[in-house]
This record gives C-alpha cells, structure tokens and sequence, in this order.
C-alpha cells in the first residue's frame, strides 16, 4: 500500500479500499513488523469538518472508489459501502443528505 518513492512516500488508495473491503487485518498484512494489530485496516485522519487535508484525504478516496468525480445522488450511493469499510463497515446514509454530511458522521463513529 506504502510505496518508497526518492525521498518520497505514495499510498495506494485502491490497494488500501481493496484490503479494507475484503476485512482485512493489520496483522494481515505480509511483511507488516511494525504494527500487528489485530484490527481492521482504518486510517486515521483529522476531523474533515475543520481540516483540509482529511476532507481531501475522503475526495480521494471517493474519486477512486466511484472511478471518477462524486457528483450525483447515483455516485453517492455507489461510494458510500466503499467509504464506510474505511469507518469499520458501519453504513453512513447519505440518500436523505449530502455525502458531505456523512463524511461528517464517519468521522465521528472512528
């Protein structure tokens, strides 16, 4: 998920919702010393409502998810399983409100 780039680090969001929908484990993880927890796979981030890079951090991961720009109720409702493996699997509706509003209450259920 964490390539080593010169001087640099990317993480790969798709390999990260993959691992995230098949439940997987940190202790999972081949080659993982550093953290072997016997948790799910979560990134923590920053409250999205008062940080830019955590609300950047869920456009991301939503762009990759839909394969695209988030941009209608269809698209939300495709995303949002994604997403919600990121909150420990606990489905966010965002049919009744914006996806935007359950970002905000995926953030507080972590």
């Amino acid at each position: 998920m964490v390539k080593q780039g010169p001087g640099y680090q990317t993480f790969d969001v798709q390999a990260y919702l993959e691992l995230a929908a098949k439940g997987t484990r940190w202790d999972q993880l081949p080659g993982n010393t550093a953290y072997p927890a016997r948790k799910n796979l979560l990134v923590t981030t920053t409250d999205p409502r008062d940080s830019n890079s955590a609300a950047m951090y869920l456009a991301i991961t939503s762009f990759v998810a839909h394969g695209g720009v988030v941009s209608s109720q269809e698209a939300e409702n495709k995303v949002l399983p994604a997403v919600s493996k990121m909150s420990g699997g606990k489905v966010f509706d965002a049919r009744s409100r914006s996806l935007s509003a359950a970002f905000k209450e995926i953030r507080g259920y972590q």
